[in-house]
């Protein structure tokens, strides 16, 4: 029996022995650049695409850090789909037994994401093997039985980001140095996790710019809720939501209110002539899959003391009039009202309003395109008909109850380069003028 028992003995330090061996032997191996490649080749598989690593620095109790992080983009597009200057992850291993993987930490540093669809609408991420087990695969939802009941991240952290995403035809949201801080957890039920997010730029198509964002952040697997958010659009402060869902498609939601904004401040933002002046207040209720050509919502606009400087469609007036006071006319009340749908924007309420001006219509705008189609109506105060110079020219505005006289016309051509139909109008006018004149001719000459 003592035989056995030191046999029993002998064959247990062996083995122990053997396990300390082969252990010591895989952590020599930590740090080597065998091992460093072995493990950005793992990677590498797990992702289904390229991945580079300029220096990595591991302890396996711990955790590792990684800098000069590089993963390419799928087959099908070019570039990178993610950059880091710097990716660390630092961990618990003892929650493992109890079937608990416990993440302490996962930072990182400067990340570049780029989010790009190709003409057929499929997104880059869509092609890594993490996002549905194959290129083009829908993500799949809970955590696989196993031993793993639970995935806890303490700290998720991003510091200085940048993220794009775009369309075939261009990018329709970016945001720039970009920060948050969360913590994430997944069980069966899901993921889920929330934290704080600043932002410093948001830009929309490039046209609308949200500047320091600040939110509670709302992180799931679908995507991220901004709520509420608090910015700056244009030097006027904004409140409002904003959600950007990436599974099972991207979507993404917004409902702003800005008050105070600088119009020719987001005219020359979108890149646009600055020819409307004031301090607009505005609500927004918008939806998209892409660029603003996807864009669906309303939107309701009014401008304070708005002035018109040098605004296409008033100038053109005022030549076609001859009554200079058309050129940069104030108002009282500048008051849109929006329908985005099928890449058009539909204004279906336009009322410039003062004393002696008036401008009302309806129309389309083509996202896209910039093209124009309206039907607007003219009002002059009395006084300002009077100054136009040409009886046949006055006799084409209609006199209204209130004294104003108004004329109908229609705008077309695109935002670069408007065009007023009023000439044919005012043609007709003066041919309608030219026989009525002719006819108190005639009967002055018939004998009495």
């Amino acid at each position: 029996m003592k035989r056995l028992l030191l046999a029993g003995g002998a064959l247990l330090a062996l083995v122990l022995a053997l396990v300390a061996f082969l252990a010591f032997r895989a952590l020599a191996r930590v740090g080597t650049p065998e091992f460093e490649r072995e493990l950005v080749a793992a990677a590498k598989t797990a992702l289904g695409t390229e991945v580079a690593v300029r220096s990595m620095r591991v302890e396996v109790l711990r955790g590792f850090r990684l800098q000069g992080v590089r993963i390419a983009n799928p087959a099908g597009f070019k570039g990178d789909l993610v950059t880091a200057s710097e990716f660390r992850l630092g961990y618990d291993l003892w929650p493992l037994l109890f079937g608990r993987l416990q993440i302490d930490e996962l930072a990182v540093e400067k990340p570049v994401i780029r989010g790009m669809a190709d003409a057929r609408g499929s997104w880059n991420y869509e092609g890594l093997k993490v996002y549905g087990g194959s290129p083009g695969g829908k993500a799949s939802g809970g955590v696989s039985a196993s031993f793993l009941r639970e995935f806890v991240v303490s700290k998720l952290l991003m510091k200085d980001g940048a993220l794009t995403l775009a369309d075939a035809n261009a990018v329709f949201l970016r945001m720039d140095d970009l920060d948050f801080e969360s913590r994430i957890a997944l069980d069966a039920k899901g993921a889920g996790g929330k934290g704080q997010a600043r932002v410093a730029t948001i830009a929309l198509s490039e046209s609308l710019f949200l500047r320091d964002t600040k939110a509670p952040i709302v992180v799931s697997k679908a995507g991220l809720i901004l709520d509420p958010v608090s910015a700056r659009l244009a030097d006027g402060p904004v409140q409002g939501r904003i959600r950007l869902d990436l599974v099972p498609d991207v979507r993404w939601a917004m409902d702003l209110e800005v008050k105070g904004a600088r119009v020719e401040t987001l005219l020359q933002e979108a890149g646009a002539q600055p020819s409307l002046r004031g301090r607009l207040q505005a609500t927004a209720s918008l939806t998209g899959t892409g660029g603003a050509a996807t864009a669906r919502g309303r939107a309701q606009v009014h401008v304070d003391s708005c002035e018109a400087r040098g605004q296409a469609v008033f100038l053109a007036l005022a030549v076609l009039l001859q009554l200079p006071e058309l050129q940069s006319p104030r108002f009282d009340e500048c008051r849109m009202e929006f329908e985005l749908g099928g890449g058009v924007a539909r204004t279906t309420l336009l009322r410039f309003k003062s004393r002696t001006v008036e401008l009302s219509g309806k129309g389309t705008f083509g996202l896209a395109t910039t093209a124009l189609d309206y039907d607007l109506t003219l009002g002059l105060s009395p006084e300002l008909v009077a100054k136009i110079p040409g009886n046949p020219t006055r006799a084409a505005f209609h006199r209204r109850d209130d004294g104003f006289g108004t004329i109908d016309f229609g705008v077309g051509g695109n935002a670069a380069a408007p065009k007023v139909d009023l000439v044919t109008r005012l043609g007709a006018s003066l041919a309608t003028e030219a026989v009525k004149e002719g006819v108190r001719k005639l009967f002055r000459k018939m004998p009495k």
